[in-house]
C-alpha cells in the first residue's frame, strides 16, 4: 500500500484486463524478490542464459527492423517498450520460453507479452519476431492487421489458389480442417500440411484461437493426396516441408485493428529439388511430406522466412493506414477533445509563453521574396539574436480536423513522411503522460552538409474564445528540458541536440474552413551564417501546403461557406465604430460631390450598364493626360443583397484571386492585423500596367454597414500604409481608390431573391496616364459587377419563371386594349392575310426541313416579304409568351447571334411594350436601328396575335444612334391551337414580316439578310422540341393497333420470298448483319438481311 502510486485508483482499478492480476504463484515470486531470497546454481544459469538470449534477440530484431522492405508506416523506435521499466516482468516470461516449459500458463503469458509489445510497436517491422532461428526451437512472433479478428480468421480460411501464399482446403469435420499451404520464396517453396482448429474466447469475444499441427500425409484421404498432387507444380524450384506445432492468436485491438501473435515449434527441413520428390510420389504414389526421411539441416533454414512472409501477406492482404490514421483522429475529436483532462499548472505556463509569438509576427514578420505567387503567407525574421519563421494558410476543413491533424502525431502518414525525409532516424511519441494531455516526441532531422539533429519536445494544447464568438485552438510546444517532470533517456554520443520553440493557432473561419497559423524557430546548437539559418527556416515552411493540399476541395463551394457565415453576421448587423462612420461619411461626401458630368461607358458586360467620369490634364507634350476617373455600373443579380455584398467584400475569394491571375496581375492579399472586425478588412493589391508604365499599389481597407432593411453599403477607402510584399516588384507606384457598393433587395416574378447593384468606383493611378489607357481600365475595375452577376446567375430558373408567369397573364388574365392597339391589331391582321393570298411569293430553302419560307424581294430594292410557317410543340399560350418575352436571359446572352448590337426595352402595361434595337447586318452597310411598338392580343378560338410595327423614334429615353440608318419593319406573329398528340400541346405558328433596310442595298446581300428575320420561327419550334416523346407515343399506338390486324394464311407468302439460285453475301461493314443479294436485269433485285 505504501507503494500505492496516486493514480491507481478503483476507476483504473477496473479497466486492468484480468490476465494483469497477479495469480498466487506471482505473488509468492514478488515476495521472493523483495526478501532477496537467492536463486538455486541451476536456477541462476539458466537466468545467465536467458538474459543473454534476450539481449541477442533485441538487437536482431532492432537490426531486422531497418532491413525490412514493410508497407506500414509506423517507425519501431516511435512506440518502443521500455525495457527497463518492464524488466522484471519480461525476464521470467522470456525465461519460460527459453526453457521451453509448454504449460498453458506459460504459453497464454508469452502471448500476453506479445500481445503488449506488439500494441506499444505498431506496424513497422511488420512482423515482429522474438524468437530464436534454431531447429527445433519456439517461435514468438506478432504484428498489427487492420482488420477485425473475425476478418483475419475468414481470410486465413480461404482457399487462394494464386500469389505468394497459397492456400488449400482439403478435409474438413467436426470444425477441424486439413490444409495445405504454399509459401512461393524466390528460390524455394515451403509446404505446410496443416490441421487446423479454430476455436473463440469464451472471455474474449473477440478473440481467436487457431491451432496448427504439422499431420503426415498418410492420415488424408486418397482425394486430398490427389489434390496435393495437382497443386506440387514448381518446375526446378526446391522445396521445403518444416514441421509446425503451434497456436495462432488473434485478438481486437483499437480503430478495429487486430493483434495476431504466433507462437509455436518449428523444424526445417532440408530443401529437395523438386524433380526427385515428383518422381517419388509418381513411382510409389505417395505424398511428399514433412515426415519424409530428410537428414541434415540447412545452415539457413527457410521455415522462419517463410512464416514471416505469410504473416506479411496477411497483414498486405488488410493494409489500409490512411484509413486507420482517419479513424485515430476521428477519435481524437469525438472521445478525446470530449474528456480531455485539465491543463496542468506547467501546461498553463508553458502555453502562456507562446501568447506573445502571433504579435511579433504581426509586427516583425518579413514576407519571403516569391511568395505572393503561393496561397500561403510566409514570413522570416530576427528577434532577439534568433531567426524566427511563419506561416498562415486558410485550409479548407474544421479547426477541430486540423488540431487532430497537427496533435495526432503516431499515425502511419507522420511516420511514413518522416522515414521520407530522415530515413533511418530516430521518431518515438509518448502519449497519455501523467494524467494530463502532453505529447512527447523525440525526432532525428537530417541537415544536408551537417551532422544530424535531435530535436526532444513537449507538446500540449488548449481551446479559446475568440471576441468574434468563433472557436480556436493553440498548440505550443518547446523543448523537453522545460518540463517538470521525465524526459527522454540520454542521446548517443554521435547525436547532437537541438531545441524548437514554436505555436500552432488554428482559427475557425467556417463550420469546415479553418486559418493556421504557425510560428517557430529552431536552435542547432551550432553557429551558422543568418543566411543559412534563413535558408533553413524556408524548409520549415513547406508544413502549410501540404496540409493545405491535403485537404484542398472546391473552390466554389468552400467560398460559398465562408459567406454564409458572413451573411449571417450581415442579417444580425454589426454596429459601426466612430472611425468606421467617418471612413462612411467621408466616401459618401465624396461621390455625393460627382453627380454631374457623367458619360455614357460601352460595357464590354452583357447585363451592366456603365457611365464614366475623367479629369484630365495637359501633359509637358501637349498630348491630354489623365490623373484620376470616376466609374458607375449598375446590373441586377440573382441573389439576396447579403449575399451579393458578402462576395464583394471577400476580396480575396478564391473565385475573385482566380480572375485576379488571370488578369497576370501579381500580388493581392489580405493585410493582417491580429483578431479582425468582422465588418472590416484591409487588403493590398498590385496591378499591372502596359510598357513603359510602373505597376500600380493600392492598398484599402473595406467596411460594410447594413444602412436599411434592405440594402447593404461596402465602403472601400485608401489606407496609408507600408506593405511588405517581399521584393521582387521593381519600383511601384502608389494609387489611391474609393468605391462604394450598394446592394438592394428585390424579388422577381416568381419570388426568386434578386438585388440591384450600384457600383460607384474612383481610381487615381498617380502620375500622367494616357487617356486611351483610362477607357480601357475603367471597364476593368467596375468588371466586379458582371463577375458578381455570373457566379449567382441561374438564367434558366429566372427564365422559366418569368415564361410561366406571363403564360398564365396571357391564358387567364383578361387584357383591355385603347383604339390606338387596336387598330395596330387590325392592320397586323390584315397585313397577313394579304400576304397569305399573295401569289408572288416563292418557296426558297430553309436550313430547318421542318419550317416552311416563302420570300418575295424586288431587285435594287431593299424592301423584302417573307413568311415562315411551322408546328411547335406547346401550347399558343407558351409560344406567344416566348416570342414576347424580348428581355429574357436567353434573349441577351443571344444578341450577338441575331446581329444585335444593341437594343432597349421599356414595357407599357402587360400586353405592350416598346423594343428598339440596333443591329449590324454586314459589315458591308451601316448599322440599322429599329424603333417598334410590340403588341400581343388573344382571338376568338383561342388564337393569338403578336404585332410589332414601326413607332415614332422621338422616345427621349433612348434616342436613335447617330452613326446608324432607320429601317422599318412589321411583323405578325398567328398561333392558333392544334389537337395535341399523346399529351403534347400543338400549334400552328405563321410569322409574316416585311423589312425595309432604307438604302441601296445590293441584291447579294439583300438575298443573304432578308432569310436572317425568318429564323426566329425555327429557333421557337427547336425551343419546345418533344419530338422524342411524339415519337414514343406513335410506336405505342401502331403497337396497339397491330393486336387487331386480321391474319393472313402463310399461302399468301409462299414461294413469294423464296431465296433464289446465284445470291452472293455482300460486306456489312461495321455491322454484324449478314447480308444477301442477287440483281437482275430492269433494275429488279432480290436481298435478305
Amino acid at each position: 500500500e505504501e507503494e500505492k502510486p496516486k493514480w491507481f485508483d478503483n476507476a483504473m482499478r477496473s479497466r486492468i484486463p484480468i490476465d494483469y492480476l497477479p495469480t498466487k504463484r506471482s505473488r509468492e515470486i514478488e515476495i521472493n524478490r523483495r526478501n532477496e531470497k537467492p536463486l538455486s546454481s541451476k536456477e541462476e544459469e539458466k537466468m545467465i542464459k536467458t538474459e543473454s538470449f534476450i539481449t541477442a534477440k533485441q538487437s536482431n530484431c532492432f537490426k531486422t527492423a531497418s532491413k525490412l522492405k514493410e508497407k506500414s508506416t509506423f517507425d519501431y523506435e516511435a512506440n518502443r517498450i521500455n525495457i527497463e521499466k518492464k524488466h522484471k516482468e519480461i525476464k521470467r516470461l522470456k525465461m519460460a520460453l527459453a526453457l521451453g516449459k509448454g504449460k498453458s500458463k506459460q504459453k497464454k503469458d508469452a502471448i500476453l507479452l506479445l500481445n503488449k509489445t506488439v500494441l506499444e510497436i505498431g506496424t513497422a517491422v511488420g512482423v515482429l519476431d522474438m524468437s530464436k532461428n534454431e531447429i527445433n526451437t519456439k517461435s514468438l512472433l506478432g504484428q498489427v492487421i487492420h482488420a477485425t479478428p473475425k476478418k483475419v480468421v475468414e481470410y486465413i480460411l480461404q482457399d487462394c489458389p494464386y500469389g505468394t501464399y497459397r492456400k488449400a482446403t482439403l478435409q474438413k469435420e467436426d470444425g477441424e480442417f486439413i490444409v495445405f499451404w504454399q509459401n512461393y520464396l524466390p528460390n524455394v517453396v515451403v509446404e505446410y500440411l496443416l490441421k487446423m482448429r479454430v476455436t473463440q474466447s469464451t472471455k474474449e469475444l473477440q478473440s481467436y484461437y487457431i491451432d496448427l499441427k504439422s499431420v503426415s500425409a498418410s492420415t488424408v484421404s486418397k482425394e486430398a493426396k490427389a489434390e496435393i498432387l495437382k497443386l506440387q507444380r514448381y518446375g526446378d524450384k526446391e522445396i521445403d516441408q518444416p514441421w509446425i506445432n503451434g497456436e495462432l492468436k488473434i485478438t481486437s485491438g483499437e480503430y478495429d485493428q487486430s493483434f495476431l501473435t504466433f507462437v509455436a515449434y518449428l523444424n526445417s527441413t532440408k530443401p529437395r529439388s523438386m524433380k526427385t520428390t515428383l518422381a517419388k510420389a509418381r513411382t510409389k504414389t505417395k505424398i511428399k511430406s514433412a515426415a519424409s526421411k530428410i537428414s541434415g539441416t540447412d545452415k539457413k533454414p527457410h521455415v522462419y522466412s517463410s512464416i514471416k512472409d505469410i504473416l506479411t501477406s496477411i497483414q498486405e492482404y488488410f493494409h489500409k493506414p490512411d484509413n486507420i490514421d482517419d479513424k485515430k483522429r476521428a477519435s481524437f475529436i469525438a472521445k478525446d477533445m470530449q474528456k480531455v483532462p485539465k491543463l496542468t499548472k506547467p501546461e498553463r505556463n508553458m502555453l502562456g509563453r507562446m501568447e506573445g509569438l502571433e504579435e511579433s509576427l504581426l509586427n516583425n514578420g518579413k514576407r519571403i521574396k516569391g511568395n505572393w505567387k503561393e496561397d500561403v503567407d510566409k514570413f522570416l525574421w530576427n528577434h532577439g539574436g534568433r531567426i524566427w519563421g511563419g506561416f498562415v494558410a486558410t485550409i479548407d476543413v474544421s479547426a477541430k480536423k486540423v488540431l487532430a491533424e497537427i496533435f495526432v502525431m503516431d499515425t502511419h502518414e507522420f511516420a511514413r513522411r518522416h522515414q521520407e525525409e530522415n530515413p533511418g532516424l530516430v521518431r518515438i511519441v509518448r502519449k497519455d503522460l501523467d494524467e494530463s494531455r502532453s505529447i512527447h516526441q523525440r525526432v532525428g532531422v537530417k541537415l544536408t552538409a551537417l551532422e544530424d539533429r535531435i530535436f526532444d519536445n513537449w507538446f500540449t494544447w488548449k481551446k479559446v474564445k475568440l471576441e468574434s464568438g468563433k472557436e480556436a485552438y493553440i498548440i505550443g510546444y518547446v523543448p523537453m528540458k522545460d518540463y517538470p517532470g521525465r524526459g527522454f533517456q540520454k542521446q548517443k554520443e554521435d547525436s547532437v541536440a537541438a531545441y524548437a520553440t514554436g505555436v500552432y493557432i488554428v482559427t475557425e473561419v467556417a463550420p469546415n474552413v479553418c486559418k493556421l497559423t504557425r510560428i517557430q524557430s529552431a536552435n542547432l546548437n551550432l553557429t551558422l551564417p543568418e543566411s543559412l539559418l534563413t535558408r533553413l527556416a524556408k524548409g520549415l515552411l513547406t508544413e502549410a501546403n501540404r496540409i493545405q493540399e491535403k485537404y484542398r476541395r472546391n473552390n466554389k463551394i468552400v467560398d460559398k461557406e465562408v459567406r454564409d457565415i458572413l451573411v449571417e453576421k450581415m442579417k444580425q448587423n454589426v454596429g459601426l465604430t466612430e472611425e468606421q462612420e467617418k471612413v462612411f461619411e467621408e466616401v459618401a461626401f465624396f461621390f455625393e460631390k460627382e453627380k454631374e458630368d457623367w458619360k455614357h461607358l460601352e460595357s464590354p458586360y452583357l447585363g451592366v450598364k456603365m457611365e464614366i467620369k475623367k479629369h484630365t490634364k495637359i501633359g509637358k507634350s501637349k498630348r491630354k493626360k489623365s490623373t484620376f476617373v470616376f466609374g458607375k455600373a449598375e446590373g441586377t443579380v440573382d441573389c439576396s443583397a447579403e449575399e451579393a455584398a458578402a462576395w464583394y467584400f471577400e476580396y480575396c475569394s478564391r473565385e475573385r484571386m482566380n480572375f485576379h491571375k488571370e488578369g497576370e496581375n501579381p500580388a493581392r492579399f489580405e493585410v493582417r492585423k491580429g483578431e479582425e472586425k468582422v465588418n472590416e478588412k484591409v487588403f493590398a493589391t498590385v496591378k499591372k500596367m502596359p510598357f513603359p508604365l510602373h505597376k500600380r499599389e493600392f492598398v484599402v481597407r473595406q467596411i460594410w454597414w447594413r444602412r436599411t432593411k434592405k440594402t447593404i453599403t461596402v465602403a472601400v477607402a485608401p489606407v496609408d500604409k507600408a506593405i511588405d510584399y517581399g521584393g521582387g516588384f521593381g519600383k511601384l507606384v502608389g494609387g489611391k481608390m474609393r468605391s462604394l457598393f450598394n446592394a438592394t433587395s428585390t424579388e422577381d416574378a416568381s419570388g426568386m431573391p434578386q438585388c440591384k447593384i450600384e457600383i460607384l468606383s474612383y481610381i487615381d493611378a498617380g502620375g500622367h496616364i494616357p487617356v486611351h489607357l483610362v477607357n480601357s481600365k475603367i471597364p476593368e475595375s467596375l468588371g466586379a459587377l458582371s463577375e458578381l452577376t455570373n457566379s449567382f446567375k441561374q438564367d434558366e430558373k429566372v427564365d422559366k419563371a418569368e415564361l410561366a408567369a406571363l403564360t398564365k397573364i396571357i391564358k387567364t388574365v383578361p387584357q383591355h386594349y385603347n383604339d390606338e392597339e387596336k387598330i395596330a391589331v387590325r392592320k397586323g391582321i390584315e397585313f397577313h392575310e394579304n400576304c397569305k393570298k399573295d401569289k408572288h411569293f416563292h418557296e426558297i430553302k430553309s436550313p430547318d426541313d421542318r419550317v416552311k419560307v416563302k420570300l418575295v424581294h424586288v431587285d435594287g430594292q431593299s424592301l423584302a416579304t417573307g413568311i415562315a410557317t411551322t408546328v411547335v410543340d406547346a401550347s399558343v399560350e407558351e409560344c406567344a409568351a416566348s416570342i414576347f418575352y424580348l428581355d429574357s436571359r436567353e434573349t441577351k446572352s443571344t444578341a450577338k447571334a441575331y446581329s444585335i448590337t444593341d437594343y432597349y426595352i421599356q414595357p407599357v402595361n402587360q400586353h405592350t411594350q416598346y423594343y428598339f434595337t440596333t443591329r449590324s447586318l454586314s459589315k458591308l452597310i451601316s448599322l440599322r436601328d429599329w424603333r417598334s411598338k410590340v403588341i400581343w392580343k388573344k382571338e376568338e378560338g383561342s388564337k393569338v396575335v403578336i404585332i410589332s410595327s414601326d413607332t415614332p423614334s422621338t422616345v427621349k429615353t433612348h434616342p436613335k444612334k447617330a452613326e446608324s440608318i432607320l429601317g422599318s419593319a412589321h411583323t405578325v406573329w398567328v398561333l392558333e391551337p392544334l389537337k395535341a398528340i399523346g399529351g403534347v400541346q400543338q400549334s400552328t405558328v405563321t410569322f409574316t414580316a416585311k423589312v425595309d433596310l432604307e438604302g441601296n442595298i445590293p441584291n447579294s446581300i439583300m438575298n443573304i439578310i432578308a432569310p436572317q428575320f425568318l429564323t426566329a420561327v425555327s429557333d421557337l419550334r427547336k425551343k419546345f422540341d418533344k419530338s422524342k416523346e411524339i415519337a414514343t407515343h406513335n410506336r405505342l399506338k401502331t403497337i396497339g393497333e397491330m393486336k387487331y390486324l386480321s391474319t393472313v394464311g402463310s399461302d399468301v407468302f409462299k414461294g413469294r420470298f423464296k431465296q433464289p439460285e446465284g445470291t452472293e453475301a455482300v460486306s456489312g461493314g461495321t455491322s454484324a448483319a449478314k447480308t444477301i443479294v442477287k440483281t437482275e436485269k430492269g433494275g429488279i433485285g432480290w436481298g435478305k438481311a
